[in-house]
């Protein structure tokens, strides 16, 4: 569910984060959080005076399961696995590699 236009209203988000049980994720930073470690990140930032980097747009956020957090991470590393996997396979057509023993002098 994304979280509308305008500025946040964090504490609305994170309130209906707990009464939904939902993860939040920062789309922008790539980030998931739990409401009460966004509400830990929210009070970093207040007491660093940085009030400013509190004024994110809306569109930002968004309230998901928290298996869809574990989801999002599957594909990530099949993503990953998958560029590896070609990597290793140009590698293997352009070198050739050969396992010897190294010579005891």
């Amino acid at each position: 569910m994304s979280w509308g236009n305008g500025t946040v209203n964090f504490d609305v988000l994170i309130k209906t984060a707990r009464v939904n049980s939902c993860f939040i994720y920062d789309k922008k930073n790539k980030i998931w959080y739990t409401p009460d470690e966004l509400e830990e990140e929210l009070l970093k930032i207040k007491h660093s005076g940085k009030r400013g980097e509190t004024l994110n747009p809306a569109s930002q956020y968004s309230l998901h399961s928290p298996f869809a957090a574990i989801k999002f991470y599957n594909n990530w590393l099949k993503a990953l696995s998958d560029k590896i996997n070609s990597l290793q396979d140009k590698i293997e057509k352009s070198y050739s590699i050969d396992f010897k023993p190294k010579n005891n002098v």
